[in-house]
């Protein structure tokens, strides 16, 4: 089983749920300012959920830095975009302090992917 691949379809699927229900339920319960940091936290799950089944799928997969890099985004996604929904749904307060822990895993992850294509542009497949 291709763990990232099935994360990546569930969280792309929570995505398009959270958004959805934001659309039709959520927006005219909340202040505008929330409804915005939601729509957020929705659009970046989206991108990394698809950008988790991408990698999951690429020649790459087996690399350690890519697994790594899955990992960071999948961290992200729970902190950056769990922070905001928690903030907004529950309300949390401090779930703010979750939401930069989460940022800082997405760009880790971005790095990771970095590294990988430099690695491969020096290296090809061999040292993947």
């Amino acid at each position: 089983m291709n763990i990232w691949l099935a994360l990546g379809g569930l969280l792309g699927l929570g995505a398009v749920m959270a958004g959805a229900s934001a659309d039709h339920m959520l927006q005219l319960h909340i202040a505008s300012s929330e409804y915005q940091a939601f729509m957020t936290a929705v659009r970046y799950q989206m991108w990394h959920a698809m950008v988790l089944v991408f990698l999951s799928l690429s020649s790459a997969r087996h690399s350690r830095i890519l697994r790594l890099a899955c990992l960071s985004f999948v961290i992200g996604i729970l902190f950056f975009c769990g922070g905001i929904y928690s903030m907004v749904l529950i309300p949390l307060p401090d779930a703010r302090y979750l939401v930069p822990i989460g940022g800082i895993a997405f760009m880790i992850g971005w790095i990771y992917i970095a590294f990988l294509g430099v690695r491969y542009a020096k290296y090809g497949n061999s040292k993947m």
